[in-house]
């Protein structure tokens, strides 16, 4: 493919697009981040539960950030990908925890 000045300018603007995506999607990741951290609905967790959950969801985000659809609505995309990843964790420490119970008890 041969390199024109227009494709060059096409290819320079999706990279600037990419990166502003990229930015804002960061700024709501952050803001989701701090929600969980130091929500009052997640006050009766402890710090490093949050941190894990805070840590799940910052992990998926960059595995998954692709996937988000920047004509759509990506605040509802990231949070229910915080969500996901705090409902994961929840169940994985519950299931853990029933674990060490019942082999303590056996």
């Amino acid at each position: 493919m041969e390199i024109t000045p227009k494709s060059l300018s096409r290819e320079i603007q999706r990279s600037r697009e990419q990166e502003q995506m990229t930015e804002r999607l960061g700024l709501l990741a952050m803001a989701l981040a701090r929600r969980y951290m130091h929500g009052r609905q997640w006050q009766g967790y402890s710090v490093s539960t949050r941190e894990d959950i805070v840590s799940a969801f910052l992990v998926r985000l960059v595995r998954g950030w692709q996937r988000v659809d920047p004509a759509g609505n990506p605040f509802s995309y990231l949070t229910a990908m915080v969500r996901s990843a705090a409902v994961d964790h929840i169940r994985h420490e519950n299931r853990r925890t029933a674990r060490e119970t019942k082999s303590a008890g056996a």
